[in-house]
């Protein structure tokens, strides 16, 4: 068993705070030491072994080499998310080039299939989610996390893909997952984990109004974010979900196989 402290790798988006805030503020006694970073960069961290747990973008699971999925728990949504949004001028149908968002990967693979099914071929272009910029090049955005949230989006066209997803799929869609290195012991830190997720939703007034403030959105979006677009389960129509998403990704070309779904014990 690892006695140390275990390197845990998190985004700084909105949707993982309830799951981290009782173990940054100290209240609950753990060996997690936290490495914040941007979503694609976890998963670089955890091909290459600098991070031991972390919070990684789904389609990642089917990339990276032999990790482990910590079962029942996940950030997820069904139908409108708000954090993954295309930004538009222009129809689905008339785009001619989307930017991307560079701390994007899940959400990269997710807008392609969509574009497949609306049977249209833009040119894609990544770059840094600076909104203003994005849209100075293109005709649509892929914007996630607090970026799509603080956006401004009057006079645009918004399409929430977890939405879109719903309408073709008719399935949650599951945008991140807690893996852990293979052979990695966690111990008792999977108990502290599901406590700070329970305890940081039993708190989750004080986030709302510390994280708005921070961000400068309304309480009424944080309050409508938290309580009505994502979750943190990982049951059966989660697991139906990701595997449809690993399946359409694989047909597409974007991962080389349909992972296996192999937990943490």
């Amino acid at each position: 068993m690892n006695k140390g402290f275990i390197r845990f790798g998190c985004h700084n988006f909105l949707n993982v705070r309830p799951l981290i805030d009782p173990i940054m503020r100290g209240e609950i006694p753990h060996r997690l030491n936290l490495i914040m970073d941007m979503p694609s960069r976890l998963s670089d961290m955890m091909q290459k072994g600098e991070i031991d747990l972390g919070w990684i973008p789904s389609v990642e699971y089917g990339r990276i080499k032999d990790c482990l999925i910590i079962p029942g728990i996940s950030i997820s949504s069904y139908m409108s998310v708000k954090s993954v949004v295309l930004i538009s001028r222009v129809r689905f149908e008339k785009i001619g080039k989307i930017a991307l968002d560079i701390s994007s990967r899940t959400s990269v693979v997710m807008i392609k299939i969509l574009l497949k099914k609306y049977g249209v071929t833009p040119e894609l272009i990544s770059m840094p989610p600076d909104f203003q910029k994005m849209m100075g090049v293109a005709d649509a955005a892929l914007i996630i996390g607090d970026n799509a949230l603080m956006a401004e989006k009057g006079g645009f066209i918004v399409y929430d893909l977890g939405e879109e997803w719903y309408k073709f799929f008719g399935l949650p869609f599951v945008h991140a997952l807690l893996l852990v290195r293979p052979s990695f012991s966690l111990g008792d830190q999977v108990d502290v984990l599901f406590k700070a997720r329970d305890m940081g939703l039993s708190r989750i007034d004080r986030i709302i109004d510390e994280e708005s403030k921070k961000l400068g959105i309304s309480s009424e979006l944080c309050r409508d974010y938290f309580e009505k677009r994502v979750y943190y389960e990982l049951g059966e129509k989660e697991l139906e979900g990701l595997l449809a998403f690993y399946s359409l990704a694989n047909k597409e070309g974007y991962l080389e196989r349909v992972p296996e779904l192999r937990f943490y014990e």
